[in-house]
């Protein structure tokens, strides 16, 4: 199932809202390298501890943007994210958080409210949701932001993260 995780806008070049760090922690122990679309170069996409991480190109032609598969060599790298300063002026386009090759959840960077989409069973939300500050205020900008994340996925089936019914 598919659901929605309001992270906020940018600050600074940083994702501001409390969500990112509970989203951060949590994808830690879920997946184990991402793929990122970007137009960030290859040394500020590593700018971080390489001994944490593997780096490999996996640029999609078809598009302006460049690729990187980012293999996590332990659970601690993937806070590298968390402090990466994507920078919506150099074009980060989406994010990809993997288990092997399982999408676990999506970050499609915009330069308004963002969203992760998370790919996990209703019974994952709860131990999820029970991180996030304030689960009914994630449902309720979910929900204004419908349209929004609609965009984002297409026509596929979604629900804001919420405590497990």
């Amino acid at each position: 199932m598919l659901f929605a995780l309001y992270i906020g806008f940018y600050k600074n070049g940083k994702f501001n809202h409390d969500n990112w760090k509970v989203v951060t922690n949590w994808l830690a122990k879920s997946c184990n390298n991402v793929l990122l679309y970007s137009n960030l170069s290859l040394p500020h996409v590593s700018k971080s501890n390489l001994e944490f991480l593997e780096i490999e190109s996996n640029t999609d032609e078809t598009t302006d943007y460049k690729g990187y598969r980012i293999k996590f060599k332990n659970d601690k790298t993937l806070y590298y994210l968390e402090e990466l300063i994507f920078n919506i002026h150099l074009g980060v386009s989406h994010v990809y958080f993997l288990y092997n090759d399982i999408c676990v959840g999506e970050l499609v960077v915009v330069d308004y409210e963002n969203f992760v989409i998370l790919n996990i069973s209703e019974d994952e939300t709860d131990g999820l949701s029970t991180l996030v500050p304030d689960i009914e205020h994630n449902i309720a900008i979910c929900n204004k932001h419908k349209s929004d994340i609609e965009s984002i996925i297409g026509d596929k089936m979604w629900y804001p993260l919420r405590h497990k019914t």
